[in-house]
């Protein structure tokens, strides 16, 4: 497939592999020298990096959008973030490069959100009964398999079994408590007789960051509210989208 193969180009010259010296012919692979991460990324912004590069490769004038980007005449390509699906736009076909960072995102709602995104994409082809094209690595990928075969349904009912077997909403419920004083408050939140008690545990998940795990949601309101504040200093989130 044509397009196919232009979508892997375009990734090959974004992201590298490997790196390959043409004196020696020695390769070896991208790796950061400080920690030994392979997540090596470019420093500047993913868009305006393969918006040139799109225009050399299809030889087509290429718009650039992102969140801050103003409503404009577009070319016949566009390039962009997330904030491109939500765009006035009509297009015959829609490219996720590395559709990967969507559906191994750590974030808890990443099988849904992959699914709303690619929801997205199918709307802005829709009217032209276009394509939507998915490039990933090859990993085995429950949201894709699901969406390949046209089968919604699956992707939140193997959600909802997964959330259900580590203790995820909707079947426990989370309040992430953050700041210079997240100590404070946690350390009364558990002192609190809802705590102790076992319907709700407070986690400590690192430096001033603190879960608050209940079973139910009026359980987790009454722990929250029972418990003396700070005045400042402390940030509650319910609901977190990532833990």
């Amino acid at each position: 497939n044509p397009l196919r193969s232009k979508v892997e180009s375009l990734r090959s010259k974004v992201v590298v592999d490997e790196l390959h010296c043409p004196k020696c012919h020695a390769t070896r692979p991208v790796v950061c020298i400080a920690c030994a991460s392979r997540r090596i990324r470019p420093r500047r912004s993913g868009i305006d990096r393969l918006g040139p590069i799109m225009e050399g490769v299809l030889s087509e004038q290429v718009s650039a959008v992102s969140k801050e980007s103003k409503d404009t005449t577009y070319s016949k390509v566009v390039v962009g973030t997330e904030a491109l699906l939500y765009r006035d736009l009509s297009a015959a076909v829609v490219v996720f490069l590395d559709f990967d960072d969507f559906s191994f995102s750590l974030t808890i709602e990443r099988a849904p959100r992959a699914a709303y995104l690619y929801s997205r994409a199918s709307k802005l082809v829709s009217h032209s009964k276009g394509l939507v094209v998915i490039q990933h690595s090859g990993s085995v990928d429950q949201t894709r398999e699901a969406l390949e075969a046209k089968d919604i349904r699956s992707i939140y009912r193997k959600e909802l079994a997964s959330r259900h077997e580590v203790g995820l909403p909707p079947y426990r419920f989370f309040a992430k408590i953050t700041g210079t004083k997240a100590k404070i408050y946690a350390d009364q939140l558990a002192l609190e007789y809802s705590v102790s008690s076992g319907s709700c545990e407070v986690v400590e998940m690192g430096k001033e960051y603190f879960l608050l795990v209940a079973n139910d949601e009026m359980g987790l309101i009454k722990a929250l509210s029972s418990a003396p504040k700070p005045s400042a200093g402390f940030r509650i989130e319910l609901s977190p989208r990532s833990l």
